[in-house]
């Protein structure tokens, strides 16, 4: 074996050892998101994918007033955790956690708009152009648009949930500036 060949053969080990020490799994599937097993508030009430609920001390609902957390049925998650009993799935709902969701709004929706629950326990959302947020609404997010409605309409939008950048530390920061500005003025 010349020099080159040497050489090549103790790349290839190198590289071999390397895929042998830094083994990793990738899933590759249709699947868009990371859902858990969460259990109904209210055995009874229905649920369908891309509903808008509440989740109350680890339970949903529909309802969505002061919830500890506003979430949504997932359509296509590629993992799903937290998995319930056997025979006792229908008591439990897979909500998503993180990743791109379809979720049923109602009105026009751009790109980037954050995605709210609509406040009338139905499922459904609405959007809210990130300038026109409240302070109140932010506690309500469910995510943000990656996909626009065109016109007036109810259907799916494509959002990503789980992907915050701290958005409330955004207008605390302003709010901030705004303060300082009055205390010199009142100075």
């Amino acid at each position: 074996m010349g020099l080159q060949g040497l050489k090549a053969y103790s790349q290839w080990v190198e590289l071999s050892a390397n895929a042998e020490l830094n083994v990793g799994v990738a899933f590759e599937t249709g699947g868009a998101d990371y859902a858990e097993w969460l259990e109904k508030a209210d055995a009874n009430e229905s649920f369908s994918e891309g509903d808008i609920v509440g989740v109350y001390a680890g339970k949903i609902s529909k309802n969505t007033a002061n919830a500890d957390h506003v979430m949504t049925i997932s359509s296509n998650p590629i993992i799903v955790g937290n998995m319930p009993e056997t025979g006792k799935e229908h008591l439990f709902e897979k909500v998503a956690f993180l990743g791109q969701v379809p979720v049923k709004v109602v009105g026009k929706v751009n790109l980037g708009d954050y995605i709210l629950a609509s406040g009338n326990q139905d499922g459904f959302g609405i959007a809210v152009s990130p300038e026109k947020m409240e302070v109140k609404d932010y506690p309500n997010i469910i995510g943000v648009a990656w996909e626009a409605s065109g016109e007036e309409s109810t259907g799916f939008i494509n959002i990503a949930v789980g992907i915050n950048k701290n958005n409330l530390a955004t207008v605390v920061a302003k709010q901030e500036v705004e303060i300082l500005s009055l205390k010199k003025q009142m100075k």
